[in-house]
Order: structure tokens, then sequence, then C-alpha cells
């Protein structure tokens, strides 16, 4: 009967494609023993395949443009002229991401000073799904992130109030891909100089000498 058609299930091989993989749709039936039913697969008003033989399959090459796509699975039953049908659909995701992120920062920081951070990817779509992760010595930092184009960036901010070398990471995350790059920035104690005289108050025509020190500098 009519009333018994079950929906139909739409499959897509990869749900979050990248640009350039090949994807299949895959749309099929409970009913697969009933030999009145068709199935189609349909992108909007488009048919991409239809038939009799189940399951129906539809390949297709992933583009920037088939970002958000939804794909519909069609089932139709045709007793004796009384039709009835069911959907399913499918939305298909697709991204690029191909490249490291980049991290910016100073090489040697002063202790307890500020110093600004960027981490930059470009050559991502889109660029304002993606996620950062930037962690100094293994705590995250609060970042600002911003999307231009194919370019996203993450910004902060971080200090160190002893002196050593640390462990800097950005980590970029866009749908099943994810990208990161590490990097070392060396914090330093520069402790105010001292500056000696050895003649504080000298004649005229007396050889002085001036000795500028900072003994404990270390990094």
């Amino acid at each position: 009967p009519l009333a018994d058609l079950s929906a139909p299930v739409l499959t897509i091989s990869r749900p979050q494609a990248q640009v350039g993989e090949e994807v299949t749709l895959v749309c099929d039936s409970p009913d697969a023993k009933a030999p009145e039913l068709s199935l189609q697969i349909k992108d909007g008003n488009r048919t991409l395949a239809s038939g009799t033989k189940r399951p129906l399959r539809f390949k297709l090459v992933a583009h920037k443009e088939d970002d958000g796509r939804e794909f519909v699975c069609e089932a139709k039953l045709d007793i004796k002229g009384f039709v009835a049908t069911k959907q399913a659909s499918a939305n298909l995701t697709v991204i690029s991401f191909q490249d490291n992120p980049h991290l910016h920062v100073e090489s040697f920081v002063e202790t307890d000073t500020i110093t600004s951070i960027m981490c930059q990817v470009a050559g991502v779509f889109p660029s304002e799904k993606a996620r950062f992760n930037l962690s100094f010595e293994g705590g995250c930092l609060n970042a600002t992130v911003s999307a231009h184009g194919d370019r996203a960036t993450a910004e902060a901010q971080v200090s160190c109030t002893t002196a050593g070398e640390r462990e800097l990471n950005c980590t970029v995350a866009l749908g099943p891909v994810t990208r990161s790059t590490v990097t070392t920035v060396c914090f330093y104690n520069l402790s105010a100089p001292v500056l000696r005289i050895s003649r504080p108050q000298a004649q005229v025509g007396e050889e002085v000498t001036l000795v500028c020190d900072s003994p404990d500098a270390k990094a």
C-alpha cells in the first residue's frame, strides 16, 4: 500500500569534502523489494540520477560553490496510477585547507613585558569557519580571530615572569583537517645597568674611567 512507503535514505560518502575530492551520493530505500519503486537524486529542481536499480548512486567532484549544497533522495511508488513519494535530504560541506599556519612573534622577549602574537593561515575556505587554538606552555590563550578572503588570523598577547625558552603552539582546524605549527620564544632578564666613575670628583686634567655593567644579565 502507498501509505506504507518508507522514507528513503541519502548518504554522502564525504559529508565534509576538500576541494577536488570525489564524493558519492547514495540514495536507497528500505522498500527495495517493491518492483514499482523508483529513485531519484536531485539538486533543487534538477535531476542528477534516476532509476529503479537500488541503491542509486551519483558521483561528483567537490568545488567551492558546492559548499552547503542540499541534495535530495526521492522515492516514488507508482501502483496502477496511484503515486506516493517520500524524500530525504543531506547537505555537503566543502573545505580547502592546504597550507600550514604561520606564527609571527618576536624571537627574544624581555621578561615581565607583554608581546603580541599572530597566527595566520592562507588559502583556507571558508576562512570564517577556521578554528584556532593558541597555546603557550600548554595553556590556552585568549585569542581574537578574524577572516578576510581566504585568510584567517588569530591574535593574542603573552608575557612571562621567568627567563628561558618557552614553546608557543598554534593549531588550526577546518572540518576534519587540523594543522599545527610550533615555535620557541626566548625570554630574558635584563637588570638595570650600573655606571661607575673611577673619580666622581676629578680635578682638571685627571684621567677618569667610566664602567658600565649589567652583572646579572641572563637569558
